[in-house]
């Protein structure tokens, strides 16, 4: 049985408010903050622009973060970051910026504008049905919830590849790519293969396979009484006790793909659910013909909860340990004003949840005794040693090693062979699987890889060929 213990990786008054967690290439930890949201319950000043995305390090290797650096202030509600090409894509609604810090000193100095990517003002009013993510995946591009479209880098270009999109908030992958969302009462969807395939036909409306319902058993176990929930009024959200009945703010899925909770814990599935004051735990099973399903993985158990009606876990990230990264927003008022009930607000008011603010902690999940690979340092990894990562038992050093092949090895003959070398060696399936996708990143595949792809044993190789 999984013994999971949690300690704070960060807390304030390091950060304040945190929304989003990311890691870097050399192990920080980017944070995007919400400062202005709902400093009460009508939202007054909600777009004073005092939000930050900030990069904490542990400078002592103590596995807590000490040292805080602002990458970005002076922001309107941002959504998204992703470390990127010595800079980061940044949401700033309603738009998609590059940032980069040109002169060392850790701040961005430098904003390129991609695009705008959110109709109208709906990043600022309704951010809880906006554009976020921008999560990296197998197949080289960013991936955002909330929205029909991915994002890549086409040489010096960014574009944009058409989706089917979905979700609300927070997006995840698994070790194949395939993309995982969720909505607000409903756990955890799941695109069943890549749905760029998906829309190719304009008159095919609702193609199967795309937005399937992998979480059907929507109950959850709460440890405290939850009155403070929107739809508290309705007979069916709380059960007897008061305590929150099924789910109603679940966002942020995660499926684990390292080794800090225990081989038995990889790809399964964890959900927050930010109102029930607790984190949800399924184990995903495959059939023959390849349709997910998600079941909790103890009866009647939530695998994390707390009695403090404040704890608000509002995202899930991985780490280079391979241990999970919970987000902890930490407040009591969470509901987004365009949504707030009367019965919430009688809540609110009568037990002054709009106070206190400007907390916020983050949590590290591991297994007792339980110590994830770790691996090279990359910005001095050859590229030998790259390919060689991309056999790592972590998807976390499986990702970085495939980013910086294909971020940093354009037109460098070196880290082409050494890919070629990887994958003659005959690597472990998921080494061929990113290695195929490297390669494809640099569009240099030769057709004879692909042709022994097709060939493969494993399942996974051979849709990678494919596709």
């Amino acid at each position: 049985a999984l013994t999971p213990e949690e300690e704070l990786a960060a807390s304030e008054p390091l950060i304040n408010d945190p929304v989003q967690v990311v890691f870097d290439d050399v192990g920080r930890m980017w944070v995007v903050e919400w400062t202005a949201y709902m400093p009460d319950v009508d939202a007054t000043n909600e777009l004073n622009p005092i939000c930050e995305i900030a990069v904490l390090t542990d400078t002592d290797g103590d596995g807590v973060m000490d040292e805080r650096t602002v990458f970005l202030d002076g922001l309107k509600l941002p959504r998204s970051v992703a470390p990127t090409r010595d800079g980061a894509l940044v949401i700033l609604p309603p738009d998609l910026y590059f940032c980069r810090d040109t002169d060392g000193d850790g701040r961005a100095d430098e904003r390129i504008f991609i695009e705008k990517i959110d109709p109208g003002l709906a990043g600022h009013r309704n951010p809880e049905h906006a554009v976020n993510g921008l999560l990296r995946t197998l197949d080289n591009r960013f991936h955002c919830a909330n929205g029909g479209y991915s994002y890549e880098w086409t040489g010096e270009v960014f574009e944009r590849v058409r989706h089917t999109g979905g979700g609300q908030w927070g997006i995840a992958t698994d070790d194949i790519g395939r993309i995982f969302f969720n909505s607000n009462s409903d756990a955890l969807r799941c695109d069943q293969y890549s749905s760029v395939y998906a829309v190719r036909n304009p008159n095919l409306p609702g193609p199967p396979g795309v937005k399937s319902q992998v979480v059907r058993d929507q109950k959850v176990y709460s440890s405290r009484v939850n009155p403070g929930i929107n739809r508290g009024y309705q007979a069916h959200m709380l059960t007897k006790e008061g305590k929150l009945a099924r789910t109603t703010g679940t966002c942020s899925p995660y499926i684990q793909r390292g080794d800090g909770l225990g081989p038995d814990v990889k790809g399964d599935a964890f959900v927050a659910e930010p109102c029930g004051n607790l984190v949800l735990r399924y184990e995903l099973t495959e059939d023959a013909r390849g349709v997910i399903r998600g079941e909790p993985a103890r009866k009647e158990a939530s695998f994390m909860t707390s009695t403090d009606e404040r704890f608000r876990p509002v995202n899930i990230a991985g780490g280079p340990d391979g241990c999970i990264y919970i987000v902890d927003l930490y407040r009591g008022v969470l509901q987004h004003r365009n949504y707030v009930t009367s019965f919430l607000r009688r809540q609110v008011e009568e037990r002054e949840l709009e106070t206190p603010l400007g907390l916020g902690r983050i949590w590290r999940v591991k297994r007792t005794n339980q110590v994830g690979a770790g691996g090279p340092k990359l910005a001095e990894a050859s590229w030998d040693e790259l390919a060689l990562t991309l056999n790592h038992p972590n998807g976390w050093w499986r990702d970085r090693a495939q980013r910086v092949f294909v971020d940093e090895g354009g037109g460098d003959e070196e880290a082409e062979a050494a890919l070629h070398a990887h994958i003659a060696r005959g690597p472990a399936p998921m080494g061929w699987v990113h290695g195929l996708w490297a390669l494809d990143g640099l569009s240099a595949t030769k057709e004879s890889e692909i042709l022994a792809a097709l060939a493969h044993k494993d399942a996974r190789v051979v849709e990678t060929g494919v596709r």
